[in-house]
């Protein structure tokens, strides 16, 4: 993290320092990092180390890439957000489909077609064919609804099937003309909704 010693033992670890900003956002958090010639596996989990992070590979989905995490590569970054460092390491253009991921404490490596996969896999089964066919989604690192988008698929119907969604945080429903005045009362009873967005909606 930032104003952490310049000095590196052998292996190009950090001294212990005084640890993340735990009141930064995780990607803004700032790291320093000095590394000649090691893998580029070990250069991402040293800044996820300094940045709080647990950095956890998607092996089955980076197969898909060629992202060689054997590659020696030599880097100086000193107080750079953990994004930055990120852009500095990876070469995301060059990897067609590769992202990062922050669940909870951890930084996953994965691709969007396996991300899309987990997303579809923990969705009820009312929500499974509107996902990619107008409707998106996210989920928290244990699998729960945490936010839906769901434009023109929003109908009273599909507002009511919400409170099958205990976690639901963050709700988009773009421009709902399917819905009535009645159905958007029932979101009261999403007791976890934090944001709710619309537009258009009539009186």
């Amino acid at each position: 993290e930032a104003g952490s010693a310049d000095r590196r033992d052998a292996t190009g670890e950090s001294p212990a320092d005084a640890g993340p900003d735990e009141n930064a956002l995780p990607l803004e958090r700032e790291v320093t990092l000095v590394f000649r010639q090691t893998s580029l596996q070990s250069a991402l989990e040293s800044i996820c180390r300094q940045a709080g992070l647990t950095l956890e590979l998607d092996g089955p989905a980076l197969a898909s890439t060629d992202l060689d995490l054997d590659k020696a590569v030599s880097v100086e970054l000193r107080g750079e957000t953990l994004r930055n460092a990120l852009g500095n390491l990876v070469d995301w253009d060059a990897h067609p489909g590769l992202m990062r991921e922050v669940r909870g404490r951890t930084l996953v490596l994965t691709t969007l077609q396996a991300r899309s996969e987990r997303i579809l896999a923990a969705l009820p089964a009312w929500l499974k064919p509107l996902y990619g066919n107008g409707a998106d989604a996210s989920i928290d690192e244990v699998g729960n609804v945490v936010t839906i988008y769901l434009g023109q698929n929003a109908t009273d119907e599909t507002l009511e099937k919400l409170a099958t969604l205990p976690k639901l945080k963050h709700l988009h429903l773009g421009s709902p003309a399917g819905v009535s005045a009645q159905g958007i009362a029932r979101l009261a009873d999403l007791k976890s909704l934090e944001k709710l967005e619309a537009y258009g909606l009539e009186d």
